[in-house]
């Protein structure tokens, strides 16, 4: 059976090597006392047996803590905890104020080892009790205010240090839950983005094989026809249509890989871009920092989308692409001639639309339209944080 309060961290963890160290810490602070009295007391003197026993009792708490932590040994901690707060606290008739440390590491031993508040009530009221009795029986009346003040001072402050170090590992699990949950909700969109490129593969091939096979079947009708010259055009436009459909294939190919980090994932964009024959300038900016999963699946996303729409609405024109890094994100900008009625001079497409949402998603914006010089630029911030 396991104990419904859990052990406070650095005083009550499982196993034996804690347990004996607060053991003999008890020992060698309960023979400092003990000595310390058998020198300014008279042996035959009542106090100093009351002390020794209260020394013992909180000695023997701590033995107990070796022992499983059930609910019998808890309560039986906790009698010794009290019957030494109070044999403490009687010593003062004629210890000269040696049973005060007892009644002190009894209260602050209770509030240590996360009992309820009724127990260590039991404790602070036990030392309180037995110190005033002492106090009165020893003739010194004015050490029982003091003495009031001195135990709730020590039990308020234990307190406060047990709710803030509550206070810090519930802080402590709720970040680690939210990074978790953070984590999770990564690894969702990066599987989802997946799926979503996997599935823009297939319909590359399907459409690229389907319009190729018609293609090459209409240039064998040609030739069979007698028309060399028109079959050879036909022929033409199958390879122009495969170059076009292997390029986009790359391209999908190599977002659905998992290079190591943006870096990686933008030098093979760009690769791809150039090896489908169009042309792109990149300049970097900054010191390179590294994005959380989300964000750095967004940047991929967004330079495979900004290279893609350069090259569907203005073909054969470069492409200057620009990344930034600063301390607040990442900035992609891409800046292209438009070619001559570009569906760009219209506003945002599909593509660019998307690219926005998926900004505003992550704490981003997204800028683009015509420049002065008949360009077209779009603009890409990511936060580091949300």
């Amino acid at each position: 059976m396991t104990s419904p309060h859990p052990p406070a961290p650095g005083d009550a963890a499982p196993g034996l090597r804690p347990g004996l160290a607060r053991v003999g810490i008890a020992l060698v602070a309960g023979a400092a006392i003990a000595l310390t009295g058998l020198a300014v007391v008279d042996v035959s003197s009542v106090g100093l047996w009351l002390l020794w026993a209260g020394v013992a009792c909180l000695i023997g708490e701590s033995l107990l803590a070796l022992a499983p932590d059930t609910p019998g040994t808890r309560r039986a901690g906790t009698a010794a905890l009290v019957a030494g707060a109070a044999l403490a606290g009687l010593s003062t008739m004629s210890t000269q104020g040696l049973g005060w440390a007892p009644i002190i590491a009894a209260i602050v031993r209770g509030v240590r080892s996360d009992r309820g508040w009724p127990e260590v009530a039991f404790v602070a009221v036990a030392g309180t009790g037995g110190l005033s009795a002492g106090a009165l029986l020893g003739g010194q009346p004015g050490l029982v205010p003091v003495g009031i003040l001195a135990c709730t001072v020590t039990l308020s402050l234990a307190l406060l240090r047990r709710n803030a170090r509550h206070s810090a590992e519930r802080e402590r699990v709720l970040l680690v839950q939210q990074l978790e949950t953070e984590r999770e909700r990564a690894e969702n969109a990066a599987l989802a983005e997946r799926a979503r490129l996997a599935g823009d593969l297939h319909d590359v091939l399907a459409h690229t094989l389907g319009a190729l096979t018609a293609q090459l079947n209409g240039a064998e009708a040609l030739l069979g026809a007698g028309h060399p010259h028109r079959a050879k055009e036909a022929v033409a436009s199958a390879r122009q249509l495969a170059a076009e459909g292997l390029a986009e294939s790359r391209r999908a190919v190599a977002a659905l890989r998992e290079p190591a980090g943006f870096d990686a994932s933008l030098a093979e964009l760009v690769r791809v871009h150039r090896e489908s024959g169009a042309a792109v300038e990149l300049e970097r900016t900054g010191t390179p920092h590294r994005l959380d999963p989300a964000r750095e699946l967004a940047a991929r996303r967004i330079v495979q989308e900004l290279l893609t729409n350069a090259r569907k609405h203005a073909p054969g024109r470069p492409v200057d692409l620009e990344v930034s890094w600063t301390p607040a994100g990442l900035t992609v900008s891409a800046t292209n001639p438009l070619a001559t009625g570009s569906a760009y001079a219209g506003g945002l497409g599909h593509g660019l639309a998307a690219m926005r949402e998926r900004c505003r998603g992550l704490g981003g914006e997204v800028r683009a339209g015509r420049t002065p010089d008949d360009e077209f630029s779009v603009t890409c911030f990511l936060p580091a944080e949300a």
